[in-house]
């Protein structure tokens, strides 16, 4: 840790020595997100193993590795090879192939995120087998909506587009000169959704089966209650059946 934060020149320049602090800062927000994004690593393997203590010992193991392990996680680059005070430092391919790749997860994104909207219609189709597109238009249906699209994963996809959108116009302006302090939030958020979208399919079983906002009735809402007048006639002819069934009842 001292050979990557320490110069021959830190006492003739006061200017390295600002920039190792600031390297220092960075290589501490570095570790703490690489430590999130293990521990969310840790609750996927603790959903897909179903609890298993072995496959949580191993993950944690492996996380504590990678966390302490200064001398092989991060580059041995001198504190004087950054341009500028806080610019990250890629060379003219790393800059022409990271919007390259970054493009092809939004598309690869984009397409789950709408296969998730279009299968939206199953839990549209009520007992009657009819989809009904008539309730994205009421308000009282908004909670259970969101409810499917958070429960489905199309929010958690919804979350993965919009910070890769982010990331690939962070590596387009200015040569990535904001990426560097932005790409340990970028992964941490994805690998929430990533996780959230794990958790959802060790619940449904890995079935995929969609959230109905239809149950057995009518759907979420009450029916319409009617009432009836009833004429004199019909309600003595309610009442004499009542006693009927009754002295039948008690006769027994």
């Amino acid at each position: 840790m001292s050979k990557m934060l320490s110069t021959p020149d830190t006492d003739s320049d006061p200017s390295i020595s600002c920039q190792a602090y600031v390297r220092a800062v960075s290589v501490g927000g570095i570790k703490i997100c690489i430590l999130a994004v293990h521990l969310i690593c840790i609750v996927r393997v603790h959903a897909l193993y179903r609890g298993s203590q072995r496959a949580e010992w191993v993950a944690a193991t492996y996380a504590t590795y990678v966390v302490t392990d200064f001398e092989h996680s991060l580059p041995k680059l001198h504190i004087s090879a950054a341009p500028c005070l806080g610019q990250t430092i890629l060379s003219k391919r790393q800059q022409k192939w990271l919007p390259i790749c970054w493009s092809l997860d939004l598309a690869m994104s984009s397409i789950f995120f709408l296969m998730t909207v279009y299968k939206l219609r199953d839990s549209l189709t009520d007992r009657h087998g009819k989809i009904r597109y008539d309730i994205l238009k009421d308000v009282s249906y908004i909670n259970p909506l969101l409810t499917v699209l958070v429960v489905d994963g199309a929010f958690a996809f919804f979350l993965i587009v919009g910070v890769i959108i982010l990331g690939l116009n962070l590596a387009l302006y200015r040569g990535a000169f904001y990426f560097t302090p932005c790409w340990p939030w970028i992964y941490a958020v994805l690998s929430s959704a990533g996780s959230h979208l794990v958790l959802n399919l060790r619940r449904m079983g890995g079935q995929g089966t969609p959230t109905a906002i239809f149950g057995g009735g009518d759907g979420l809402t009450l029916p319409s209650i009617r009432f009836y007048h009833e004429t004199l006639a019909e309600s003595a002819q309610v009442d004499n059946l009542t006693v009927t069934s009754n002295t039948e009842e008690i006769s027994r």
